[in-house]
């Protein structure tokens, strides 16, 4: 991160505050499309209820498929927690408590 010379010493406590506010906006993300994705099965559920067409027709192996196939590529290390990752949770926790 570049800052302006006056700004170089609190470089560290910028940093921080940045990590906290993109947690707190991922976190506020999140639970909006958490709200969005269930309306939008409640309203599936009603499409087919009264006999919309609208009710889309999941093959639930080949989702299952396609996840283990990707969760496999995935390759996960050992964590580093650091101070910034804290942050950047306690971030994440607020938002999608208080969003």
């Amino acid at each position: 991160m570049v800052l302006p010379s006056y700004l170089g010493p609190y470089a560290d406590e910028i940093f921080l505050v940045l990590t906290f506010a993109v947690g707190l906006m991922l976190g506020l993300a999140i639970k909006k499309g958490i709200v969005a994705i269930v309306l939008i099965v409640a309203a599936f559920l009603v499409a087919s209820f009264i006999g919309l067409p609208y009710f889309p027709v999941i093959d639930y192996q080949s989702l299952v498929n396609s996840a283990s196939s990707y969760i496999t590529l995935v390759h996960f290390t050992e964590p580093v927690i650091t101070f910034g990752f804290v942050i950047f949770a306690v971030g994440v926790a607020i938002g999608v408590w208080k969003g």
